[in-house]
């Protein structure tokens, strides 16, 4: 009977670390589908292949300056951020800014218990000026959201998401 145990015990152990094995073989893919070729633009096909492959962590962030900072409260310090940036990018480049960034003003600031920003690039216009225009809205909220968020609540876990479509946090005369 003892017998009878250990085997399904070590018989249990080798199904999982069989299954553990088969699933990170397919989660982690085959390492000739990516390219270590760089002349290739990053998300580009050679011709006549197709690549659903978009690696976040190469892709270079564009330049940004905060050019407001908003406090919406002190207990729990509460801020939102206003990013502009004069370069051209994609969603991607949009999101890994933003990410960083939140990473950095967050890091920056020990008493912030939340904080929402929103990245704006200039968008030339003719005789030298330019339109604003919201490219990524991003924010780093304790669990309770930004309305639960607490005094105390800095060193609890936080979630962070970066929104290609407006919010509905975003009021329209932030938009104009």
């Amino acid at each position: 009977m003892v017998h009878s145990c250990d085997v399904r015990r070590w018989s249990t152990f080798v199904t999982l670390t069989v299954s553990l094995a088969v699933a990170a073989s397919c989660v982690s893919g085959d390492s000739s589908d990516r390219s270590d070729d760089d002349s290739a633009p990053e998300g580009s096909a050679e011709a006549g292949e197709s690549s659903s492959y978009v690696y976040v962590d190469t892709i270079s962030p564009v330049e940004y300056e905060v050019f407001e900072q908003v406090v919406e409260s002190e207990s729990p310090r509460k801020v939102i951020y206003r990013l502009l940036t004069v370069q051209q990018g994609s969603w991607e480049a949009w999101n890994r800014t933003l990410r960083m960034a939140l990473d950095s003003l967050v890091n920056a600031d020990p008493s912030l218990v939340a904080a929402r920003a929103t990245l704006y690039q200039v968008v030339p216009l003719e005789d030298m000026r330019g339109k604003l225009v919201p490219r990524a809205w991003g924010e780093w909220i304790p669990n309770e959201g930004w309305d639960g968020a607490r005094p105390g609540a800095r060193g609890d876990v936080h979630r962070s998401y970066i929104y290609h479509q407006h919010p509905g946090w975003v009021s329209d005369k932030d938009e104009r």
